[in-house]
């Protein structure tokens, strides 16, 4: 009951903005809808279903299909050229662009990795064949499509299967399947140009790439960035409304830390951060306790790296749905008792 009170609050506070500024605004208005019509009843069901094992049980156990299915569909979308950046069968945000795509692929690279460590949930041929046959085809897919951020998520989700991987092989067996990898990256990176080429899929996504590499300036996320301090600035404390960064620079920061400081200020940004940390706590100790659970960290982080370098914070489903759903699962000690 708490938490719907909470989510109507803020459904108000978001709504209200409009009158504050008095001007219509599209934008504000599809990320509200998106808000209300998604986000809210998401986070409703996740604290629903946190408390039953099983639920959580079934949905690690099918993240390996997830992972195949948006695998091939990321892949089937970048090999078509339709898109200036070589990704995407639709040419405007209403499909699949390619930052969709990049993010897409990524997230399910990263549930195949989460698979690939737990070798006893789904076997030797998922993990030694198909497990990373679909972490190399999202990679491809990843440096194709030409989305930034979603090349940053490949990577995190990398970093953490290397985290964990490392806690169960030896030192020296970590150091030879990361030069392996490594290696077999810089093959990746050099097939797939010439496989692109020779299907006449546009490379232009994977130049995208390899420029945000060399030098990560972009006018427009500066521009964005300049104007989301300005408009901070006017208002540090508690920010100017819910939904105003739409009003104050046209349209989100493309960062959750800047969307927060123009919407809620310092004390808004300030609450959020606790969430996350308390989240991150919560995790620890479930991980602790049932190893499986870093397949929540996943989830996480995928909510997390959109967040933070394209999409809209409040409208980031994985990011709000372990927030609330890893609230409510209950400790050791707690299922005990019941």
């Amino acid at each position: 009951m708490a938490i719907v009170t909470i989510l109507v609050i803020i459904s108000g506070m978001f709504y209200l903005t409009r009158f504050v500024y008095g001007i219509h605004n599209n934008t504000y208005s599809s990320y509200f809808l998106s808000f209300v019509g998604q986000t809210v009843p998401l986070i409703i069901y996740a604290t629903m279903i946190s408390t039953k094992m099983e639920a959580n049980d079934r949905i690690k156990k099918l993240s390996p299909f997830v992972s195949v299915i948006f695998s091939i569909i990321a892949f089937l979308c970048v090999i078509n050229p339709s898109s200036k950046t070589g990704g995407g069968l639709a040419k405007n945000d209403n499909g699949l662009n390619y930052q969709t795509i990049a993010y897409m692929a990524a997230y399910a690279s990263g549930l195949a990795e989460f698979g690939f460590l737990l070798n006893n949930y789904y076997g030797k041929i998922y993990n030694k064949v198909i497990g990373i046959g679909l972490i190399l085809l999202n990679f491809i897919t990843v440096l194709l499509s030409g989305g930034r951020g979603g090349f940053v998520a490949f990577l995190v989700f990398i970093i953490l299967t290397f985290i964990s991987f490392g806690k169960q092989k030896s030192f020296i067996h970590k150091v030879i399947v990361q030069s392996c990898i490594a290696v077999v990256i810089l093959l990746i990176l050099f097939a797939s140009v010439k496989i692109a080429s020779g299907l006449n899929i546009s490379t232009s996504g994977l130049w995208r790439i390899a420029k945000f590499i060399s030098s990560a300036s972009d006018s427009n996320r500066l521009n964005a960035f300049y104007s989301s301090l300005n408009s901070f600035y006017h208002s540090m404390f508690i920010g100017h409304g819910i939904g105003s960064v739409f009003y104050e620079i046209g349209f989100h920061a493309h960062n959750i830390f800047l969307d927060l400081l123009v919407e809620t200020g310092l004390f808004g940004t300030a609450i959020i951060l606790i969430i996350i940390f308390r989240t991150f706590i919560r995790l620890t100790i479930l991980i602790k306790q049932d190893r499986t659970n870093v397949f929540w960290v996943y989830v996480f982080l995928c909510g997390a790296t959109i967040s933070m370098f394209s999409g809209y914070y409040l409208t980031q489903f994985p990011l709000w749905w372990v927030i609330f759903y890893i609230s409510g699962i209950p400790k050791v000690e707690e299922r005990e008792q019941r």
